[in-house]
């Protein structure tokens, strides 16, 4: 069985958010990190229920240190 869980596709996804939201590079990897890496923890391709509020933590505080 495989799994395709579609991190790929996540960082891509959420560094392109990144940059048309105006954020630096930085902070777009950081975006795009969490989603990927999120994403590869579950079954499918899905993200866990609190990504949102991690991803505008990192948006918000400017933070690029990496919480999962």
């Amino acid at each position: 069985m495989t799994d395709t869980t579609g991190a790929g596709d996540m960082f891509a996804a959420g560094f392109m958010f990144g940059l048309c939201s105006g954020l630096p590079f930085s902070l777009c990897g950081r975006v795009a990190s969490i989603l990927a890496a999120d994403t590869i923890t579950h079954l499918g391709a899905k993200l866990s229920i609190d990504i949102k509020s991690k991803v505008e933590d990192i948006i918000k505080n400017g933070t690029t240190e990496l919480r999962i």
